[in-house]
């Protein structure tokens, strides 16, 4: 299957954002993903924004409404669970007499989002996420591993993971097809109550999450791509330098503001101790003195050395 075929048709007509939301059946707010929706915190106005429905397609409510001086385009469908979700398509450009094409390419990227969202557990606790939604792109495949639905984002910051992560000729690239297999090597294909949600990384900042799923009887996977930046603790940093527990206690109270006399006094020894506790750690770090190691130990590095006022004198 082809990668999005009708996508540049959409971005030349000016399809600027959508907003999936799963919705209970009292109508809570169960599972929320929206890209492009300005500003963020508008997004729920739109969810309960009153909508004209057209007609039926593809197992699909049409509808259509205005918000914020947009046109938006509505599609919902319901499942067994009571619940229902819709897909909202926002326009940059208000479309008077869509033709045939453009028509197909609305509902292939509507039908498109709404599978591969349909698939994705629920996010929400009252309404509110979990957690901030980062992905920049999303894969279905069967037990094959044949792609069934992609999408992927068209944020400027997804931009340079894009090319690792697209389909190439309608398949899984090599990396995450081997990461998949991975992932899924216990996954009881026949069974989706058998199959158990992995993770795994891609390089140093993309980790793709492997989500199961059943549809229409045959269990799926749908890979969430989200970006990932490990973040170095102080206590990462100190246990590199292999400062001891006392020493960094004392580094702690140094950072926090707190003179020699005062660390002493916290700590209840004498100051010569407190003393001993900072060469030990400016030995480990090989920084020259107090203000320098607690620099290194916070990641922070100069470029290069001050010109003294001789070689200024003499680049003058």
């Amino acid at each position: 299957m082809g990668e999005r075929p009708h996508m540049a048709a959409l971005s030349a007509e000016g399809i600027c954002g959508w907003c999936y939301v799963r919705l209970g059946r009292f109508g809570e707010i169960r599972m929320l993903r929206h890209e492009g929706v300005r500003p963020h915190a508008s997004v729920y106005d739109l969810i309960y924004t009153h909508v004209e429905v057209a007609g039926r397609s593809d197992g699909m409510l049409c509808g259509a409404t205005q918000f914020n001086e947009r046109t938006v385009l509505s599609f919902s469908t319901s499942h067994s669970n009571d619940a229902a979700s819709r897909l909202y398509l926002l326009l940059s450009d208000p479309i008077e007499t869509p033709t045939e094409r453009l028509y197909a390419a609305i509902v292939h990227e509507a039908t498109t989002l709404l599978q591969l969202c349909d698939a994705l557990p629920d996010n929400c606790v009252d309404g509110v996420p979990t957690r901030t939604i980062a992905s920049v792109g999303m894969i279905q495949v069967d037990s094959d591993l044949h792609p069934i639905a992609a999408w992927f984002s068209e944020e400027p910051t997804a931009s340079a993971h894009l090319p690792i992560l697209r389909l190439q000729c309608g398949r899984l690239r090599p990396h995450i097809a081997s990461l998949l297999s991975a992932l899924t090597q216990a996954w009881d294909w026949g069974d989706a109550t058998r199959c158990v949600r992995a993770s795994g990384r891609i390089g140093n900042d993309i980790v793709m999450h492997a989500i199961p799923s059943s549809t229409h009887g045959a269990v799926t996977a749908t890979l969430v791509f989200e970006t990932f930046r490990s973040r170095r603790t102080l206590a990462d940093t100190l246990a590199t330098h292999a400062i001891t527990t006392r020493e960094s206690e004392v580094i702690r109270l140094l950072m926090a503001g707190h003179s020699v006399k005062e660390v002493a006094q916290t700590l209840c020894v004498e100051q010569c101790t407190i003393h001993d506790h900072i060469k030990n750690a400016l030995a480990k770090t090989n920084a020259r003195n107090r203000s320098h190691m607690i620099a290194m130990l916070l990641g922070y590095h100069a470029d290069s050395k001050p010109e003294g006022p001789d070689r200024a004198s003499r680049r003058a």
